[in-house]
């Protein structure tokens, strides 16, 4: 499998950084690193014992947001022959990404396929489950399907690049499915914990404008597509309903996230799809 790993970083935490891209160098032909980071901010980093000539490294020197990104490693995929891309944010570690790749490629009809393993302890059943719920950190992508969909929808800057580009592939044929034997531990927002009416509340402290782009943008996936009962559950569910009592719970500047989502809310509602 000639697989292409595409990291977006914005000013990433360099020890978890190199932490994430050797729990799967061994296994990727190249590594494409797409710096977000400005440029007057932008450090170097060191690769450690991964051979220089395997990474490339891309970027404006400014932040484009992760679908462009994405989108322009797409191109460099196609021009450069590779058959998968790997796409990885900067804060996830794999666990078994070999079991990963090995089980996929005895797949017959991996190039029709997506791929992403289980997040955080997630467990399937069997070696492969269907699901609707790939993150982009993870997710092994063959260039076809990304040919077949015209890559990522670029006006969706940071949040639900994912969904949409599975339930694209999936109103075109292309389904997506867990792997059973690896992991993906990721770091969603900045986890804290706070005690409010007598309980604990996990809270993650999402800013207002990263709030703003996860209502807005889902509501756009659950209205553009077909068969989105599952996302609109669980986006309800956890977004919707959980997610705003822990920041009336106990996050700071609760009315201007408050504001950001309603804000979010109507520009999903009212977007022409």
């Amino acid at each position: 499998m000639n697989i292409l790993a595409a990291v977006i970083t914005y000013k990433p935490d360099k020890e978890l950084l190199m932490k994430n891209i050797s729990s799967f160098a061994g296994s990727v032909s190249r590594i494409v690193i797409w710096d977000n980071t400005p440029e007057a901010e932008a450090g170097g980093i060191d690769f450690g014992g991964i051979p220089r000539d395997k990474i490339f490294l891309m970027g404006e020197g400014r932040n484009i947001g992760i679908s462009k990104a994405l989108n322009k490693v797409w191109k460099y995929a196609s021009a450069n022959g590779f058959d998968y891309i790997l796409t990885m944010d900067q804060d996830s570690v794999w666990e078994g990404f070999d079991n990963f790749l090995d089980k996929i490629s005895l797949r017959t009809d991996k190039e029709k396929c997506l791929f992403g393993p289980c997040v955080n302890g997630d467990k399937t059943n069997g070696d492969f489950s269907e699901t609707v719920f790939l993150i982009t950190s993870g997710m092994l992508v063959p260039v076809s399907v990304l040919d077949a969909v015209g890559g990522y929808r670029e006006e969706f800057f940071t949040d639900a690049i994912d969904s949409d580009l599975v339930f694209h592939a999936r109103m075109l044929g292309f389904l997506s499915y867990y792997v059973s034997g690896c992991s993906l531990v990721q770091r969603f927002g900045n986890p804290e914990t706070s005690h409010a009416f007598g309980r604990n509340f996990r809270i993650y402290d999402y800013s207002p404008e990263r709030l703003y782009g996860i209502f807005r943008n889902n509501i756009i996936v659950i209205r553009t597509y077909p068969d989105t009962v599952q996302l609109k559950k669980t986006f309800f569910d956890v977004w919707v309903r959980k997610r705003i009592i822990r920041i009336l719970a106990g996050e700071k500047h609760k009315m201007a996230k408050i504001s950001a989502i309603a804000k979010g809310i109507i520009s999903g509602l009212f977007y022409k799809v």
